[in-house]
């Protein structure tokens, strides 16, 4: 097969949505190497075009989050204050950026917005404790910052799938029979 030949082929191939692939292409140029070498100097420039292209290169870090020095210091920053009231502008402020300009870019390094972050790490600063204090549920509500018991119950439903008392009771009878077989 002639160098116009595979050329109209391929053209043929990518107007009919088939782009061809790269064992393909790769198996042309050999084939061509020895009968037409300018052919397959333009098959491996094609070659090399298809596998240059954006699409073909692995996945990169998302662009426009936070800098991996702020995700640290915004991270340590919220797990030093739970127990208070966060406001976005206060976070911003951690890393000289705008309110807007931060939550777009927490968003992106974080996968959630700022409020869920928080939300998703007072629960779980709560498992802990429900697990390690006979606080009650409403002392620990107050230690991770939420208004009140029924708060950390609706919160901690809609993200464990179970009330906290419920959780609690369960996970502490299973760390109960744990220890037991241990004795």
């Amino acid at each position: 097969m002639d160098a116009e030949a595979k050329d109209s082929m391929l053209r043929s191939r990518a107007s009919a949505g088939m782009p061809p692939s790269a064992a393909t292409l790769l198996e042309d140029v050999r084939q061509m190497m020895e009968r037409d070498p300018q052919g397959a100097h333009a098959a491996a420039l094609h070659l090399v075009s298809l596998l240059a292209r954006p699409e073909n290169v692995g996945s990169t870090a998302p662009r426009g989050g936070l800098a991996p020095w702020q995700m640290r210091k915004v991270d340590r920053y919220l797990r030093a204050t739970l127990n208070s009231s966060v406001q976005v502008e206060d976070l911003a402020r951690q890393v000289s950026l705008s309110a807007s300009h931060f939550s777009r870019a927490f968003k992106t390094s974080f996968g959630a917005t700022p409020h869920m972050y928080i939300i998703h790490l007072r629960l779980k600063l709560a498992q802990t404790l429900m697990l390690t204090t006979p606080d009650s549920l409403s002392q620990i509500a107050l230690l991770c910052g939420l208004a009140d018991q029924a708060h950390l119950s609706k919160l901690f439903r809609r993200e464990v799938g179970e009330t906290p008392g419920a959780w609690r009771r369960r996970n502490l009878w299973r760390d109960f029979g744990r220890r037991a077989e241990d004795v």
